[in-house]
């Protein structure tokens, strides 16, 4: 959420980025992060572990998908990647 938040303040400043980030976790969950889920990370088989963080914690809760620009480096995952742009591509206008 923090690095969301910056890059959407960069483009948009930050009233902008506040009001769709408060309309995006009206829908959306940001999964915690936990002791747990980093020890978990450390036993996925992934070589960036901030990546493996990212999925350990969508795994403890519960997502279906984890949302990515870099879909090369969630080969590996559990859990099915996806491009921003698929995701959003799949609810109807």
């Amino acid at each position: 959420m923090a690095t969301a938040a910056c890059l959407l303040e960069k483009a948009a400043g930050a009233t902008q980025a506040r009001g769709f980030l408060r309309e995006l976790l009206g829908w959306a969950m940001v999964a915690p992060a936990s002791n747990a889920a980093a020890n978990a990370a450390l036993e996925l088989p992934f070589a960036d572990l901030e990546d493996a963080m990212q999925v350990s914690a969508a795994i403890a809760s519960h997502c279906q998908y984890v949302i990515t620009r870099n879909l090369k480096d969630f080969v590996a995952s559990p859990i099915p990647a996806m491009t921003p742009e698929t995701f959003l591509a799949s609810f109807p206008d």
